[in-house]
């Protein structure tokens, strides 16, 4: 389990600032844009989003 939580902050953490600032703190447009730049399922992109929030805190 920890291989993975190492790939979720991987990938949110691989976001560019342009990307964060599209988002703007929306956790729909963040899933969005995982699915979209990794190919993740939604089921996974939601539960990254979670778990990076869970670690960092919610904007």
């Amino acid at each position: 389990m920890g291989s993975n939580q190492g790939r979720h902050q991987a990938n949110v953490g691989n976001l560019t600032d342009d990307d964060i600032a599209q988002i703007n703190g929306d956790a729909q447009k963040l899933c969005g844009l995982l699915q979209e730049t990794y190919g993740k399922s939604r089921e996974d992109a939601q539960r990254e989003v979670d778990h990076f929030w869970s670690r960092h805190g919610q904007p």
